[in-house]
């Protein structure tokens, strides 16, 4: 079985466990160590990945938002069961299952499906797709004329405070602001050219594997700083864009950072 395939089953039985518990009135949640909600579909979804990863490629690890393995080999399957959980868990269907293959840490493909729409976004072989259709970032620029649609995931606990540049976004650039609460969601929505950017305060390595899907789309991705991202430790911050519009985003985010 080759990567894509496994990455596409893989897919659709993630999918069955999230519309089996997606609405339930007695969904089972509760609070991380970091305040983030896990629910009983993510736990089962993160071991339904290690157990398909032991099946199929048994010298492989995982490295889960719930649960690792192997994670000493060179081949890491980096997974977030369920990326946006907690609107997952309030019923609304802005969430996503994503996985990632690095080797050495260096992506070799990633997939993300969403149960709702069906649409499976992958990226391999120098390009992305979504269900099998090459996508391609917009190239617009911020314009008086013509308003923007900026993804911004923020929280005013958060190491990042995003609520200041949002503010200004609008105030000075004429954008108008997303916040679907799933970080991989909005770059999936920035690779197909209906936002132009994606800007998030998670440091978490698996909420950013929707990077590798926005990179083959033609656009740009890096920390709050403008480093490289990483997606098997930590990073600072995190923006996905077209391209045309990252460096004067991370300029603005500069100006804003603490």
């Amino acid at each position: 079985m080759d990567y894509v395939e496994f990455c596409t089953n893989l897919s659709h039985k993630a999918a069955e466990i999230m519309l089996k518990y997606f609405l339930q009135n007695n969904m089972q949640t509760q609070n991380k160590s970091d305040q983030t909600l896990v629910t009983l579909a993510d736990t089962t979804i993160n071991k339904l990945v290690i157990d398909e990863v032991k099946k199929h490629y048994p010298e492989h690890g995982v490295l889960g938002e719930e649960e690792n393995y192997n994670i000493n080999s060179k081949y890491l399957w980096v997974v977030d069961p369920i990326d946006g959980t907690s609107m997952f868990a309030a019923g609304i269907p802005t969430n996503v299952f994503a996985i990632a293959l690095c080797i050495d840490a260096n992506p070799l493909i990633s997939c993300v499906y969403s149960p709702y729409t069906k649409q499976l976004w992958i990226s391999e072989n120098g390009k992305a797709t979504c269900n099998g259709l090459e996508i391609r970032c917009s190239n617009k620029e911020f314009s008086k004329e013509k308003r923007l649609l900026i993804g911004i995931c923020s929280e005013k606990s958060a190491k990042y405070n995003l609520h200041k540049v949002s503010e200004y976004l609008c105030d000075n650039l004429n954008a108008n602001i997303v916040n679907l609460r799933s970080t991989i969601y909005m770059d999936m929505l920035v690779a197909s050219g209906k936002l132009a950017a994606n800007i998030a305060y998670s440091n978490h390595g698996h909420d950013c594997i929707g990077s590798h899907i926005v990179e083959k789309a033609g656009g740009q991705t890096t920390s709050i700083y403008g480093d490289k991202i990483t997606l098997t430790s930590q990073n600072n911050g995190y923006i996905s864009s077209n391209g045309a519009i990252h460096a004067q985003l991370l300029e603005i985010l500069r100006k804003f950072r603490s």
